[in-house]
């Protein structure tokens, strides 16, 4: 049988007893201040946010997140939010020595981030970030801090590699700064990422066309039309690209939709103009006939939009149209000239 040895608690002298006292008296008050830290700082947190987030004033909210910093130094996903803050407030600054002072308040707490959780892109990528502000307000030290941007943006892109935010993101950094080639497999990996993302595919494309390799740039707008087609404008960017490499006539759906949404001269009138080359004088009709509607100076438009009521055999329409315009401008000698040509025409076929 074993013997077990118990402390028993009479035995314990009186003087143990008020040592042991004392120091529940001293360590007391040291784990009842550690058990409300995260407390203080969730609430300056809280506070801090709303400065900055809801009542802009940044300067307050700094004060406050950097309250949160010293109550718990150990999360970072206060800190994030702090070193927004300091690039926020930096760019609001005139002076170049207070936006140097929070842009590097800025980098020096990601740093600190870094050391604490090492594999966190997020904190890489904003310290990358902000040396790119730092080589836009010190250009004197522009090649320093690119390189460490860029040391920093591709670290980030690597920790994550398949994460195609950071991937876009050394893309374009490398796309910005004339390195094109490298860009390329990058934009590719994001597209196979995730072909949702807009940006790549557009920015790719745009490295084709720059290159004149307009089959290619066409592929890529083609598909970022399929995955995102409320794109800005890529309905009129596939039919100038169409256009340019001599295929007007594929270009009309794309400039039919595109006019639908939109009435501007340019587009209006390269429709209109594809019209007239195949021939389709209503159609034609139509669109310069809205072309004077929105643009009545163009005097284009007007030349076009009776030469197609002529071609579709609209003489009566021509001829109304051309006399309400010469009463209105009695000076316009080629509208005259238009004028009696097809009243003479329709005289000699009666």
């Amino acid at each position: 049988m074993i013997n077990k040895k118990t402390i028993k608690l009479s035995k314990i002298s009186i003087k143990h007893w008020i040592l042991l006292s004392v120091l529940l008296f001293i360590i007391n008050p040291i784990l009842i201040y550690q058990a409300i830290l995260p407390f203080k700082a969730e609430r300056n947190f809280r506070d801090g946010y709303h400065e900055g987030m809801v009542r802009q004033r940044l300067n307050y909210a700094i004060d406050y997140l950097e309250k949160t910093k010293y109550y718990a130094p150990w999360e970072t996903h206060y800190q994030v939010q702090l070193g927004k803050f300091y690039e926020d407030y930096a760019n609001q600054q005139t002076s170049k020595n207070e936006k140097l002072y929070y842009l590097e308040k800025a980098i020096t707490l990601y740093k600190e981030m870094i050391i604490l959780d090492k594999y966190n892109p997020w904190f890489t990528n904003r310290l990358a970030s902000t040396y790119l502000q730092l080589m836009e307000l010190i250009p004197e030290k522009k090649d320093y801090y690119l390189t460490l941007s860029e040391k920093f943006i591709k670290k980030a892109a690597f920790q994550d590699n398949k994460n195609p935010l950071f991937l876009l993101n050394y893309a374009t950094f490398l796309h910005r700064f004339d390195k094109k080639d490298q860009a390329i497999p990058y934009y590719e990996k994001v597209i196979q990422y995730d072909p949702r993302i807009a940006e790549a595919i557009y920015n790719l494309a745009e490295i084709y066309r720059e290159r004149n390799n307009l089959t290619m740039a066409l592929n890529y707008y083609k598909i970022l039309y399929k995955n995102n087609p409320s794109f800005e404008n890529i309905e009129l960017i596939i039919a100038s690209t169409l256009i340019s490499l001599n295929k007007p006539t594929e270009s009309i759906p794309y400039l039919e939709k595109y006019n639908l949404i939109h009435t501007k001269l340019d587009p209006l009138k390269s429709l209109g103009a594809i019209y007239y080359q195949n021939s389709e004088w209503t159609k034609a009709t139509h669109i310069y006939e809205k072309i004077l509607k929105h643009f009545p100076e163009d005097n284009d438009a007007k030349t076009f939009l009776v030469q197609t009521l002529v071609n579709n055999n609209q003489f009566t329409k021509a001829s109304d149209y051309l006399t309400q315009f010469i009463k209105e401008n009695p000076n316009d000698s080629l509208s005259i000239q238009q004028l009696n040509a097809i009243n003479e025409f329709v005289n000699q076929q009666q």
